[in-house]
């Protein structure tokens, strides 16, 4: 089985685990009834994990970051890849602008500092 998307994203589990972890923990189908958005989610994992996987989940979080925005020219294509590679992780948050993308990363970056 090919391991990369129809953009040649690869963001399987494997490359990045703990924010597969988020995806599928706290972007879960029912992460709007549970949170109220993606911004109180990503709060709640950061409330709840340790500050080692708070920093892995950054670290994961920047690689992610760029390999998309490294296979997607247009910022059309990259909110649609961005879409389809958090999919990949087993999130059901669909960003509508990637200033949902920016939002999460400032979230990210905010934490722990």
């Amino acid at each position: 089985m090919n391991d990369r998307s129809h953009d040649g994203i690869s963001a399987k589990s494997q490359q990045f685990p703990r924010l597969a972890e988020f995806c599928q923990g706290y972007l879960h189908q029912d992460f709007l009834d549970e949170y109220g958005s993606v911004e109180s989610a990503a709060s709640t994992y950061l409330s709840d994990a340790n500050p080692n996987q708070v920093r892995q989940l950054r670290s994961e979080w920047e690689k992610f970051l760029e390999v998309v925005r490294e296979h997607a020219s247009t910022p059309s294509s990259q909110l649609s890849s961005f879409r389809k590679a958090l999919v990949e992780l087993g999130s059901s948050w669909r960003p509508q602008t990637l200033a949902d993308i920016d939002t999460l990363t400032k979230i990210f970056a905010a934490h722990g500092k």
